[in-house]
């Protein structure tokens, strides 16, 4: 038997690995090599353990609001405003879109607070089934069915936090003729099975959740701390917040906690959970980097580095006075490894080939790179600032490009001293509009998408990025801004259909607006498939040149009523 197992080595030595390969391409110091690989590895794997990972788990005070300061419950007024329009122009209850907006926020978990809730207020509504969430019914209908309704429950088997049921339908399956009114925006008749209408009052008082529970939230969305750590004026401007409620919906809360509903997502309040990623890894993003670099470097870009620390590469317009007649293009990536390397094929095949002048900027801090201090909205836009200052001069007209986390910096910039030579912005598939909805936190945090965060993403994304400060709301875009929003059917992170429906109620209210706006539909795109789709460039290309027409054609206008 030995004997066998010893002309079996021999036999696997002299075919599998013969002694030219051990030779020629096994040098004799490669252990050497790999078992330093490994150390290096596992001394990387410590450090990212015991220094890295509790760096990213201290909470640092929250920025400051840019647009409202300490007052906090403006911000609510124009979240609720924004919800009551949509619902509106949908033909959609706005308590019960009200009601949908806050309930996002919390989790059906049954029995999850259900010792601390029987210490406080046993009136909230304790059943272990969803409750059901009705639509408006007429003032006429209130009375006793107020009453008999409150904790009902809905199937067990939903995937919905909530159902909604239509309860507009007679016996015989009509619908009233008297409720067919839903489109009138007013909430003053509306009723759910998850509140308690109060005719002495005049209000609602909810059922399902307490205001403890509300409490959590208002803190953690409205100023980034638990209760317990709020101080005299962020308690009295809480209290604002739920004076906003009670006088646009005649909403309150009764004392308590839900015995049933947790909220979700404190992000800027929990522990980073990015997976450890190995050295080679990085090494490879670095990699990916070096030769994008090379890339455009051939292409005719040259790299830059601002006096805030932004790195910029720069391609100046092709030498034709059709090209140095289109708006320069300031361009701002998303999520990806290597950040501005992940955007290769787009911008050199695509956006390159107007022949127009490009800014890229990067975001060291959403492209898998191992810095923790990322650049804050002032630094962005002062180096924003000095590098057009530089290649175009003082202020000259710029298109601004924001794809997915990029579409962030497009609202800094719209609120800062660039606003004036703002003339285009071209939006692809932003989570910035509507961030103040949960769907894209909810969408990142599910497996496929956490496997793709690193520790300084994750850093950057729960302790520096402020959200309140970087949502892009549609009425704060100038009338004289020419707009082109282009959106994936099928994106996973962001609620296309949701979006369309802001964007549509947003037009029909404000047309001024509207009629500089073009839409881009890629109705079967994945999040994302647009840079490396050549027809997706066209798209966007083309319509970016159609509104650059319209430039041309208002300057030279202009220019013959001055003669």
């Amino acid at each position: 038997m030995l004997s066998l197992l010893t002309e079996l080595q021999q036999t696997i030595e002299q075919t599998i690995i013969p002694d030219v390969v051990l030779e020629n391409y096994l040098p004799t110091w490669w252990p050497v090599v790999a078992l330093l690989y490994v150390a290096a590895e596992v001394a990387f794997y410590v450090y990212f353990r015991s220094v890295m990972v509790p760096y990213a788990n201290q909470i640092i005070p929250p920025s400051e609001y840019r647009d409202y300061g300490r007052q906090r419950h403006k911000l609510v007024v124009r979240i609720l405003e924004r919800v009551a329009r949509t619902a509106k122009v949908n033909c959609k209850d706005d308590l019960e879109e009200t009601a949908n907006y806050l309930m996002q926020w919390f989790e059906y978990i049954p029995g999850y607070n259900a010792e601390s809730s029987a210490k406080t207020d046993a009136s909230i509504c304790s059943s272990s089934k969803k409750p059901v969430l009705l639509q408006r019914m007429s003032e006429s209908s209130m009375g006793s069915t107020v009453a008999s309704s409150i904790c009902s429950s809905g199937p067990d088997d939903s995937d919905m936090e909530y159902d909604v049921v239509d309860d507009r339908a007679s016996d015989d399956g009509s619908v009233d003729d008297e409720d067919d009114n839903l489109c009138d925006g007013n909430s003053s008749g509306a009723m759910n099975k998850y509140a308690d209408f109060n005719a002495m009052a005049g209000n609602w008082t909810v059922t399902i959740l307490g205001k403890d529970d509300v409490d959590d939230f208002m803190a953690w969305g409205f100023f980034g701390k638990f209760v317990t750590d709020l101080e005299g004026w962020e308690r009295d401007e809480m209290n604002q917040c739920y004076k906003v409620l009670e006088d646009l919906h005649g909403i309150v809360f009764k004392p308590g906690r839900s015995p049933n509903y947790k909220l979700r997502h404190l992000l800027s309040l929990e522990d980073c959970v990015a997976m450890h990623r190995p050295l080679a890894f990085y090494a490879s993003v670095i990699a990916m980097k070096w030769c994008a670099s090379q890339l455009f470097r051939l292409a005719g870009f040259s790299r830059h580095v601002t006096s805030t620390g932004v790195i910029c590469w720069y391609k100046p317009a092709a030498d034709d006075d059709y090209s140095r007649s289109l708006l320069p293009l300031c361009f701002f990536h998303g999520v990806g490894p290597g950040g501005f390397a992940f955007y290769t094929l787009m911008v050199l095949l695509g956006l390159n080939r107007t022949g127009r002048a490009i800014f890229l900027f990067e975001n060291h801090s959403v492209a898998c790179t191992l810095n923790f201090k990322a650049l804050s909205e002032r630094d962005t836009i002062i180096g924003v600032k000095e590098m057009v200052d530089k290649f175009c001069g003082p202020g000259r007209g710029i298109s601004l490009m924001g794809h997915s986390f990029g579409s962030s910096a497009l609202t800094w910039l719209l609120h800062s001293e660039l606003r004036p030579q703002i003339r285009q912005m071209v939006i692809l598939e932003p989570v910035s509009i509507m961030l103040s909805e949960s769907d894209v936190i909810r969408n990142m945090a599910k497996p496929v998408f956490k496997m793709a965060i690193d520790i300084v993403l994750e850093h950057y994304i729960r302790r520096q990025y402020p959200w309140y400060n970087s949502e892009l709301w549609l009425e704060d875009i100038p009338e004289d801004v020419h707009v082109i929003i282009g959106l994936a059917g099928n994106d996973p992170i962001i609620s296309t259909e949701k979006v369309t429906q802001e964007i549509k109620s947003f037009c029909a209210v404000n047309p001024n607006i509207a009629k500089n706006m073009d839409f881009i539909n890629w109705k079967n795109n994945l999040h994302g498939m647009c840079l490396g789709m050549p027809w997706c460039w066209r798209d966007i290309n083309n319509a970016m040149l159609k509104q650059d027409q319209a430039f041309m054609q208002s300057k030279s206008s202009k220019k013959q009523k001055h003669l």
